[in-house]
């Protein structure tokens, strides 16, 4: 859904920068995917934060997925459901995460029991460079104003290139997991959209596993027995 979600967004804001929306009309963008595609706002919330006017929605093609329509809402449409609920979402968690000496990348899921996840990854800025880690979930109450966790996904920076030398050979990627002993969320988004695309392998204290260029997930087993060592390559948690 992460890798859906930064398409649709990626080709939705292009189509809008495109038309030159008079100031102050979008200040951000809100994405969901409803009946089986992909629908954007872009607009701005009120200063009551309980309204988002949207000026433009893109709206996937059902029966061509690769195709985004734009439409035009003149005056803005006043929203007061899931647009304005992620918005808040989206706004209380950059708050919440300060500011950063890169571009990040905003992005709201909503779960079945109508709760949010709003995730804030660092941004491609180089073409052909793809970031992983330095990301954050959080977790929000349908509303969107209250938050019930933040979960950090990874602390460290990766940024994967494949302009070596051993581009050619390049199989699979492996980066170690130092804050759980399971994948993250993040983790099958960097394979979903980085190019080559190629599994990535993850040892964490515990277990290693394997996350394959579908999305699918594999456990090989414990981290001793597969590396074949006793010794974790994981540093130990800090008391």
């Amino acid at each position: 859904m992460l890798a859906e979600h930064d398409a649709a967004a990626w080709v939705a804001t292009d189509s809008v920068m495109a038309r030159r929306p008079p100031a102050g009309t979008v200040t951000g963008y809100v994405a969901r995917h409803i009946d089986e595609r992909w629908v954007v706002a872009f607009g701005r919330m009120n200063v009551a934060r309980d309204t988002f006017f949207t000026a433009y929605e893109v709206l996937q093609a059902k029966e061509n997925p690769d195709r985004f329509d734009v439409a035009a809402i003149a005056p803005p449409r006043a929203d007061t459901g899931y647009y304005v609920r992620a918005a808040r979402a989206l706004d209380s968690a950059k708050k919440d995460f300060g500011r950063h000496d890169r571009p990040y990348n905003a992005s709201v899921l909503e779960q079945p029991d109508g709760s949010l996840y709003v995730y804030l990854m660092p941004a491609q800025v180089q073409d052909g460079v793809f970031p992983l880690g330095a990301d954050v979930r959080y977790h929000f109450t349908a509303d969107g104003r209250t938050m019930v966790a933040k979960r950090q996904l990874h602390n460290a920076l990766i940024e994967f290139s494949p302009r070596t030398e051993s581009y050619q050979k390049f199989e699979a990627g492996m980066h170690a997991a130092v804050l759980d002993d399971i994948p993250e969320d993040t983790d099958v988004f960097h394979v979903l959209v980085r190019q080559p695309s190629v599994p990535e392998y993850i040892p964490t204290r515990a277990f290693v596993y394997a996350i394959y260029t579908d999305g699918r997930i594999r456990l090989f087993g414990r981290t001793e027995d597969v590396l074949g060592t006793k010794d974790s390559p994981i540093p130990a948690k800090n008391p």
